[in-house]
């Protein structure tokens, strides 16, 4: 899925405003860096991301999801798709802790 146009305008802006505060930014991809494979990010993702949004939503007040769990996040963006998932197209990734995992004690560990 390539990266919405939106969020790359707004990487590039952060880039030029860190170069023009004047922070040395280096371009990895053009020095050649090769990125090491992300064995074990999906582990994250199935319960680390899930447990620190609950928490990080507990200390939020004013906000649709405040005191809200990852699921809420998902119901949130769901329902308003049109204006949420559109430019980040999170769906994908939120949706990734509702699915099954194989090793039952990663399975606990997500539920909740």
């Amino acid at each position: 899925m390539p990266t919405p146009q939106p969020v790359l305008d707004a990487f590039e802006g952060a880039v030029e405003a860190l170069t023009a505060a004047g922070a040395t930014v280096i371009d990895l991809d053009a020095a050649g860096f090769t990125f090491p494979p992300a064995t074990g990010e999906l582990l994250v993702l199935d319960f680390d991301f899930r447990n620190d949004v609950k928490a990080y939503f507990a200390t939020r007040v004013g906000v649709p999801v405040a005191g809200g769990t990852l699921q809420s996040a998902i119901d949130f963006n769901n329902a308003h798709a049109d204006a949420e998932i559109a430019v980040l197209q999170s769906g994908p990734v939120l949706s990734r802790h509702s699915r099954s995992h194989p090793d039952p004690m990663i399975r606990s560990r997500c539920s909740g």
